[in-house]
């Protein structure tokens, strides 16, 4: 399986992500702020990255910068 983290803090939109693509066998974790990926990224590895850009306390950008400053190859989507 596949494990896909999503950063959205639209709740709706995430939702939505999930149901469209859990048919297909993927895992999903979901956060909703930087603060929530930040900690969830220092635990935990993911095949697949979907970052908002716009977050309420933070950028996605900030995010994926962060994961290749620490060498992380963690594919990455906005």
């Amino acid at each position: 399986m596949k494990n896909i983290l999503i950063v959205e803090d639209d709740k709706a939109l995430a939702e939505g992500i999930v149901l469209v693509l859990q048919q297909d066998g993927f895992v999903f974790r979901c956060c909703h702020s930087a603060k929530e990926a930040r900690k969830m990224l220092e635990t935990e590895s993911f095949d697949l990255v979907l970052l908002d850009i716009n977050l309420p306390d933070g950028s996605g950008l900030d995010i994926c910068r962060r994961l290749r400053k620490e060498g992380r190859n963690d594919p990455v989507i906005f």
